[in-house]
């Protein structure tokens, strides 16, 4: 074989494009940067290698760089790199536009994933290209996150575009790959693709869809096997993996993705539905304000290409301005019902679907809510798992994110002014309690609907009832939910099979995943003769729900044993769960995935998503297995289930504060359905289980601000007998209540725990022992040095925080050895030591960051920046320190922390003059004593402080900030870009009475 020339710096190529330096390189050609001497202009110049090659292989690729230049030159777009010439030499020469740009893989290898709202922007603007490049008849074939550009150059900078189409395709061209020979990226293939077919325009919309799934979840919708034949295997066969990131936008991802050709969108069609999301969801997006991207990308240009490292970061969590669950499969039919309750919808506020078991109801509602566009919504809440009025309070809280004590009245202040769909899902098990909610929230909020699923009606004043009947023929969803293909011949059959289960969705969706290892024939034949059983087919006895449980127990008998076995044992599950809980609480462990798989496959449970993979029960599906289930049986799996939570809670605990806090929130979310489960099982039996469950939960319903619910779960340790309960536990959830009555203002439960905590403190002794002991006694008294710093007491707080740090420190507890550096800097700052409170502070900062304690570390900048106002009143560097502390609030999905540092970031505002700014980070609409300005102009500094007090609860309350006057409302990117704004305001010290008033500064 012939060695390729090596081209040189300064080599005139084409006796126009003069070579400057090489910028990147792969197997199979290099790109330089060029001077185009004629038209005096920057270029980049891409060579691609043929010499060396055998001569198929040269050949091959000489003939696809013309063609990627006659591709691309068909196409002008703002968002394609743009194709200026060809040059055919011994190696060919492709001469484009010089874009200084990295890859969306290049950010994805540093920060792991982006935004929904950064990826969606991208998206759009790929798609704007591709529609123009379809229109042209020009396929792409490629689309990846290695093909799609930011920019890095001082123009344009965050622009984006589309580039290498080296494999696409124009109508008409013939083909130059070899039968059998894979081009393109298989782990962004569309399922036909990867079976073989020829890619089309429809194709190219799936792997945008799957670039755009990669950009939010960190990696590839099935995978990235290096076993090219495993990946198109998964992609051809088998279901798309369910999103975890709490976003609608994966309901486009859905659609861009659907696995039938002819009903996935046009190119130009998904990009008007991410247009419309970025829109809807986040405002005008720019990349120039959105930190995560922005960031990423500058810090990628600044390196050299060859020393990028591979980092990957933990994404940051995305907090809701809408909740409805996405769409795991294709939604068949129901035109007619869902135009009928959008018309019933249009003339009342509340609408309530009925209709029995596996008819269909909450996927009709999560259609219906999925298409809406309220200002404040919609939002999504499941009732199956509440077992009383106290779980409906908190499912709404939970799901709305409302952070402040009063269960049902603070959802009705929350939503006094907001215009939203709330669905109420699955309700027929508490009708009278979620009835009176409804009520309430009807009542006391004009703007808000509701949208209800269950058997019976609510019976709320102007209710009005949608009675939802099986479709006429359910036919076409048994085809679509066959894994195996249905001949004409069979078709007969599946109308007789529809009609033998009176066309019911889920009886019909469970038949058709029969034929995994039936045919149709013999499903009908097994259903049928159970059917005969009970009586003849047109009995009037025989209802739909017979009908229902007769072909959950065709498919149940149809099981092997341990299938059987193993769907009666997940019926204690309460909500979703993992194969990690399932093992612990069966006690299973050979064949497990196997068997699990098994029931999937047969569509008795459900997967829904998350890492590692959550699956669940349909109501109906665990009413019927949990019948099969003994009582031994049950004894065994309730006390399983207990001690799984316990040791969760345990692993939780440390893991909250730790580095990986955002996957353990998560987690610890999710399994909370289990958990109250477990919690009603161990209060009653063993009070030391309980409060080892409570004690190392707290902290995340003290970050989420879940005041209601985990004041209530603390509070029987603390008023019933504890003899059982272990000192190390007992503060566990002393130190928790008190941090909740923190939250709440309730100063009565806060004196109540420090009491009790002398007690633990002084029954400890000055020389615990070590463990658990020494831990015990580490943590009370750094909660009773919080607390005398709290009172203004400086010696009792410097004597409780020596003693809390010594005890901390030997026993290796970096993070409460951190915290007691909160209570030194109180106490000098009490004597007016300023320059010792900026030692504690900077002790503080450098150990969360060297340990990854992020809340401690944007605690230590909230507390810098109080201090820094109070002591110089430079609001300069106050606002650079809580924006920057509330950017790591976002990152760490700490919703307490960072409303605190918004309402500072208020104060700072104010002060300045800002006064529409502080009221809408307030979340409030301001009070004016004239046209003149948004604020009394008296209003000084003290008056301000008690103004935010008297807010707290309004805006603890709020995750959306409320417009001046005009009664509109920031989403969160419209917040996103009010603090951007104050980031990069300029202002000095200013010299203002009364700073040391301010929000926080005695103890707040």
């Amino acid at each position: 074989m012939t060695e390729p020339t090596e081209p040189a710096p300064s080599q005139l190529v084409g006796d126009r494009y003069r070579l400057v330096e090489r910028i990147g390189r792969g197997g199979m050609g290099e790109v330089w940067l060029a001077r185009d001497e004629l038209l005096d202009r920057d270029v980049a110049a891409k060579r691609i290698l043929t010499v060396g090659a055998d001569t198929d292989q040269g050949s091959t690729r000489r003939r696809r760089a013309i063609r990627e230049a006659r591709a691309a030159a068909r196409l002008t777009h703002p968002h394609a790199v743009a194709m200026f010439d060809v040059l055919v030499a011994d190696d060919p020469w492709l001469v484009m536009e010089y874009f200084p740009s990295v890859s969306v893989a290049d950010v994805l290898r540093r920060s792991g994933t982006m935004s929904p709202a950064e990826a969606a922007r991208i998206a759009a603007d790929v798609a704007g290209a591709l529609a123009e490049a379809h229109r042209r008849g020009v396929v792409h074939r490629d689309v990846k996150p290695g093909n799609i550009l930011i920019s890095t150059g001082s123009s344009g900078h965050g622009t984006v575009k589309v580039a290498d189409f080296g494999i696409a395709r124009s109508a008409g061209d013939p083909s130059i790959t070899r039968s059998g020979i894979v081009t393109g990226t298989p782990a962004y293939f569309a399922p036909e693709v990867a079976r073989g077919a020829e890619a089309t325009t429809a194709s190219d919309v799936y792997s945008l869809g799957a670039a755009l799934y990669t950009m939010i979840e960190g990696r590839p919708p099935h995978g990235d096997d290096d076993n090219v034949i495993a990946t198109l295997f998964q992609i051809a066969n088998t279901e798309l993996r369910p999103m975890t990131a709490d976003t609608d936008l994966t309901q486009v991802v859905v659609r861009l993705m659907t696995r039938d050709v002819e009903s996935r969108p046009s190119m130009s069609e998904a990009r008007d539905l991410l247009a419309d999301w970025v829109t809807r969801s986040t405002g005008s997006v720019d990349l120039g304000l959105l930190g995560g991207v922005a960031d990423v990308v500058a810090e990628l240009s600044s390196a050299p290409p060859t020393l990028m490292p591979t980092l990957s970061t933990p994404s940051s969590p995305v907090r809701r301005t809408r909740n409805v669950p996405a769409e795991l499969t294709s939604f068949i039919g129901r035109e007619k019902e869902l135009a009928d309750l959008a018309a019933m919808m249009a003339t009342s506020r509340a609408v309530t679907i009925t209709g029995p078991g596996g008819v269909g109801k909450t996927r009709i509602a999560q259609r219906v809510a999925s298409t809406r566009a309220d200002a404040d919504g919609p939002w999504f809440v499941e009732f199956d798992r509440v077992r009383d009025a106290a779980g409906v309070a908190d499912a709404l809280v939970s799901v709305l994110g409302i952070t402040t004590a009063g269960g049902v009245g603070a959802v009705v202040e929350h939503l006094g002014y907001r215009s939203c769909l709330l669905v109420f899902d699955n309700c027929e098990h508490l009708v009278d309690t979620i009835a009176d909610t409804a009520h309430q929230i009807l009542q006391a909020c004009p703007q808000v609907s509701i949208l209800v699923t269950s058997r019976t009606a609510l019976g709320v004043p102007g209710e009005r009832r949608y009675a939802l009947a099986p479709p006429s023929d359910g036919t076409e969803l048994f085809l679509a939910r066959s894994p195996q293909a249905v001949g004409p011949e069979d078709l007969d059959d599946v109308r007789r099979l529809c009609e033998a289960v009176d066309h019911l969705p889920l009886a019909i969706e469970l038949a058709a995943a029969r034929t995994r290892i039936l045919s149709v024939r013999q499903v009908l034949t097994s259903i049928g003769d159970n059917l005969a059983v009970l009586g003849p087919h047109d009995s009037e006895r025989r209802s739909r729900r017979t009908s229902l449980i007769t072909v959950i127990d065709d498919s149940f008998q149809a099981l092997r044993e341990s299938r059987r076995s193993l769907l009666i044992d997940l019926s204690v599950f309460v909500g979703s769960f993992d194969v990690d809980a399932v093992a612990a609480v069966t006690g299973r462990d050979f064949g497990l995935v196997d068997d699990l798989a098994g029931l999937v496959d047969e569509s008795l449970v459900t997967v829904v998503g998350g890492d590692p993979r959550r699956y669940r029960l349909l109501d109906t599906v665990r009413t019927f297995a949990s019948g099969h289930l003994d009582a031994a049986r049950r004894t065994d799996l309730v006390d399983r289930r207990r001690r799984w939570a316990v040791a969760i809670a345990a692993d939780a605990f440390d893991g909250l504060r730790g580095p990986h806090s955002v996957a353990w929130m998560t987690r610890v979310d999710a399994e909370m359905p289990n958990i109250r489960a477990a919690l009603d099982d161990a209060s009653p039996v063993d009070s030391a289980e309980y409060a080892r469950i409570v004690g190392g939960l707290y902290w995340i319903w003290y970050r989420k601000g879940r005041i209601d619910e985990g004041s209530r779960l603390l509070d029987p340790v603390l008023t019933e007998s504890v003899s059982s309960v272990s000192d190390s536990d007992l503060v566990r959830c002393v130190v928790g209540r008190a941090l909740l009555a923190y939250l709440a203002g309730d100063v009565d439960v806060i004196a109540g725990c420090g009491d009790r905590l002398r007690v633990i403190a002084h029954r400890l002794g000055p020389d615990p022992a070590p463990g658990q002991a020494r831990r015990a006694a580490a943590e009370s008294a750094a909660m009773l040095a919080f607390m005398a710093a709290g009172m203004g007491t400086p010696d009792e707080t410097r004597e409780w925080a020596v003693r809390a740090r010594g005890f901390a420190m030997a026993e290796g507890l970096a993070w409460t050895a951190a915290e007691t550096e909160i209570a030194f800097a109180g106490a000098a700052s009490r004597i007016g030591d300023a320059a010792a409170v900026g030692r504690h502070l900077e002790a503080m900062r450098s150990t969360a960051q060297e340990h990854g304690f992020d809340w401690l570390h944007a605690s230590a900048l909230w507390l810098t920046a109080k201090h820094t106002i109070r002591t110089t009143g430079d609001t300069a560097e106050s606002r650079r320190l809580l924006t920057t502390m509330i950017a790591i609030c976002e990152r760490r999905a700490d919703l307490t922390s960072w409303m605190v540092g918004v309402v500072t970031l208020a104060y700072v505002e104010f002060v300045e003059g800002y006064h529409e700014r502080a009221a809408l980070l307030l979340g409030v609409t301001a009070r004016r004593s004239d046209e003149s300005g948004f604020f009394p102009e008296r209003l000084d500094p003290i008056d301000m402080a008690e103004f935010v007090t008297d807010m707290r609860s309004t805006i603890a309350a709020d995750t959306l900030g409320r417009g001046i006057d005009t009664g509109r409302t920031l989403n969160r990117a419209g917040v996103a870009s009010l603090i951007a704004d104050c980031a990069t305001s300029r202002s000095g010290p200013v010299d203002r009475p009364g700073h040391e008033n301010y929000p926080g500064t005695r103890g707040d």
